[in-house]
């Protein structure tokens, strides 16, 4: 297999799939731009699937140079079915045509050199690796809802430190300093809580602070990638996904489904899969950029919902746990936390001077995770009633189990 990897680098042909929603489609093309930026000398095909169609959005991408629309849906489409079709066309391509392959979310921007590329591959070649997790900077891979508590209660602890009210200094003694960040310091899940929270630096220059967490932006906190390359034993995000071995992409992307939702996180069960299937995954420095848009996420409640049922399904592949019981530990969780952020932010609200802009963006944040909140309700609802669960496997392009 290495001097399969070899023979795609010394080609430099690149096939990148990626789906995107046709109002926002511009953004294929300032990846596309990015890429061919960085890697002048590399020979580059962008494939495209448009969903929530307009037309003329797929014409204007269709004209572009080397960007071609292979799939177009008229309506909304879950993740997973995305995934699993773009997977299928770049399985198709490099099967005809050979080199490496991307599958890559909308979102992001290439960052990485040339040079540092093949260097980059030249390591995973090293370990017989078959599909590399790229590693990504900037904004929070994550819904905002994910990403909003640790950064408020960095911002209370360093309001606590000056000439502050008093509610601001009860409220942060209630939590008990930690020595050290958890490496997913980003994601509230794993970095807020009570008993051993690590407060980050508060930059004072951070003028938009509240806008910026409103939208899902970085705040006080980024997000760690590997120094070097390493193997992944763990199934982490796939939003850079970059395929050695075309073979890996015969392994489905799947969710899990409650009531009327479907499951996030199908990259990542899809990356367990391929480790099951006995294929080397690794992970990598960083790579692209995650930038997130400020007019984009606009259902982001509900996304917060399909990542938690998702997170529970990603559990169950990994430990064989049952899925009902790690979805109702992520909501209860994810619960307290919301409770949390809406404390924090009302906090803020009645005793912190800020802008008119930055105060529209606090009270919004206060309807969202009362609006988070009460979808949390609904889906305990709907798992109490569903006291057993069985497995429904539909052919490609979608795989979903969904409980019953």
């Amino acid at each position: 297999m290495n001097s399969s990897i070899d023979m795609h680098v010394t080609e430099r042909v690149l096939t990148v799939v990626v789906a995107v929603e046709a109002a926002v489609s511009n953004r294929v093309v300032e990846l596309k731009e990015s890429i061919e930026q960085h890697l002048p000398r590399w020979q580059l095909t962008v494939e495209v699937l448009v969903f929530r169609l307009d037309r003329a959005a797929g014409d204007r991408l269709d004209s572009q140079r080397g960007l071609h629309v292979f799939h177009q849906e008229c309506g909304e489409l879950p993740i997973v079915q995305a995934r699993n079709l773009c997977q299928q066309r770049l399985h198709v391509l490099l099967k005809e045509s050979g080199g490496l392959g991307l599958v890559l979310d909308d979102d992001l921007r290439w960052t990485l050199s040339e040079s540092s590329l093949e260097d980059m591959l030249s390591e995973l070649t090293s370990f017989s690796c078959s599909m590399a997790l790229l590693g990504i900077s900037g904004d929070p891979p994550v819904p905002r809802e994910y990403v909003r508590a640790s950064p408020l209660l960095d911002f209370l602890f360093h309001q606590a430190c000056g000439d502050t009210l008093e509610p601001i200094r009860e409220y942060v003694n209630g939590y008990e300093i930690g020595s050290s960040a958890p490496e997913d310091a980003h994601h509230d899940l794993y970095s807020f809580t009570r008993r051993g929270f690590f407060p980050f630096d508060f930059d004072d220059r951070m003028h938009d602070f509240f806008s910026r967490l409103y939208h899902g932006k970085a705040t006080t906190r980024t997000v760690v990638t590997p120094d070097t390359v390493a193997l992944d034993r763990s199934g982490r995000r796939g939003g850079a996904t970059l395929i050695l071995n075309p073979n890996v992409l015969s392994v489905q992307n799947s969710a899990v489904v409650v009531g009327s939702w479907v499951g996030r996180r199908s990259d990542m069960a899809m990356a367990i899969e391929v480790q099951k299937a006995g294929y080397s995954i690794c992970r990598t420095p960083v790579v692209l950029e995650h930038i997130r848009q400020p007019s984009f996420d606009s259902c982001s409640p509900e996304k917060l919902v399909c990542d938690l049922i998702g997170a529970g399904f990603v559990e169950h592949l990994r430990t064989n746990c049952d899925i009902k019981a790690a979805i109702r530990w992520r909501l209860t969780k994810s619960r307290l936390i919301l409770l949390e952020t809406t404390q924090m932010l009302n906090l803020c609200f009645k005793f912190v001077s800020v802008s008119c802009v930055e105060g529209m963006a606090i009270r919004k944040m206060i309807v969202e995770s009362e609006q988070a909140l009460s979808l949390l309700n609904r889906l305990e609802q709907i798992l109490e009633a569903q006291s057993v669960h069985s497995f429904c496997h539909v052919d490609l392009p979608l795989r979903v189990s969904r409980l019953m």
